[in-house]
């Protein structure tokens, strides 16, 4: 029994330097390559909710808020509940990784007005999406809703957007809200041919020419 006690601090002695020595090196130790692994695996509502003690404090607190939301802690029970949710409302929660909403595939109306977000790329998987509020955020980079053709309706005001070009592949926007941004050139958006309504208004347009027919559908005055 003393024998294999000596080995058992042996190897758990060799194992603590092993990890010690990746540590200073700045090498990642092998439970934190696990995790970084799992994290990228994490596909479903229900991953990010199981794993959410490895999450950091901004995608906890957005999985929390989506807890919140349907009223139960049970991860089985809100993903439930979330797959039966066309429409999402997530304003105002100060919320600023929005990664464990990217398994919410089937949502067609989200609403995330009024909180600190300024990565897109977690949604770009929410091609379902035909309505989208991201008003009043830090958004700067656009080019992840390149891929959410379905959108119908999207409001961009009150963020610092300076390239609208990630918008012109979507082609069946109807209206776009822009106010409130550092746009200088909006030629881009000339596909965009069923639209109806694009609000420019405060925006450090080089041409106020609407490059989209019939010419009042550019709002640029208050």
């Amino acid at each position: 029994m003393n024998k294999f006690l000596f080995w058992k601090r042996t190897i758990e002695s060799r194992v603590g330097q092993i990890l010690l020595i990746l540590m200073v090196l700045g090498l990642p130790t092998p439970s934190l390559a696990q995790s970084e692994s799992n994290f990228q695996t994490f596909k479903t509502f229900q991953d990010w909710c199981y794993n959410r003690q490895q999450l950091s404090p901004e995608a906890k607190r957005t999985l929390d808020v989506l807890l919140q939301q349907v009223g139960t802690s049970n991860c089985d029970r809100a993903d439930q509940m979330l797959a039966q949710q066309q429409i999402v409302d997530l304003s105002t929660f100060l919320l600023s990784d929005l990664t464990p909403l990217q398994g919410l595939t089937q949502i067609t109306v989200l609403k995330l007005k009024n909180n600190h977000i300024s990565d897109l790329t977690p949604l770009q998987s929410l091609t379902n999406l035909e309505e989208l509020d991201l008003s009043y955020n830090k958004i700067i980079d656009i080019s992840p809703l390149q891929s959410l053709t379905k959108l119908v309706r999207i409001n961009l005001s009150y963020n610092q957007i300076t390239d609208v070009s990630p918008l012109r592949n979507l082609k069946v926007l109807n209206e776009v809200n822009l106010n409130n941004n550092q746009i200088v050139e909006i030629t881009a958006l000339k596909p965009l041919t069923k639209l109806r309504f694009l609000f420019l208004q405060n925006n450090p347009l080089i041409s106020t020419e609407c490059p989209i027919s019939p010419k009042y559908i550019c709002r640029f005055d208050t």
